[in-house]
């Protein structure tokens, strides 16, 4: 996987059934994965960063940002944050998997 590589995925978002095509922007091995990730009906960044910790583990953080020319997204992902902080570790645990996958194949 490198930067400019494109993924089409269909998969249960927030209980809907969404095809969400995605383009690699940032890939800095080990430690970053950004992707541009577009559905039918909003654009964002999805960016997953590895960091080691001095405890002799890791942390991985997963930033969403709404894509430039959603300002209606802003507002959006503003109201509905506290619902998406409850079910993002699902997605996020989904989208470890998902990139697991790819760096082995």
């Amino acid at each position: 996987m490198s930067v400019g590589s494109r993924l089409r995925e269909r998969r249960l978002l927030l209980g809907a059934v969404a095809i969400i095509e995605s383009e690699v922007i940032e890939f800095t091995r080990p430690n970053r994965f950004r992707l541009f990730v577009a559905s039918s009906d909003r654009t964002f960044d999805r960016d997953l960063m590895i960091d080691a910790l001095d405890t002799g583990g890791s942390r991985l953080t997963l930033v969403i940002r709404p894509g430039s020319r959603a300002s209606t997204g802003r507002v959006l992902l503003d109201i509905s944050s506290p619902i998406l902080q409850v079910r993002l570790r699902d997605e996020l645990e989904l989208d470890i998997a998902d990139f697991a996958a790819a760096l082995r194949g």
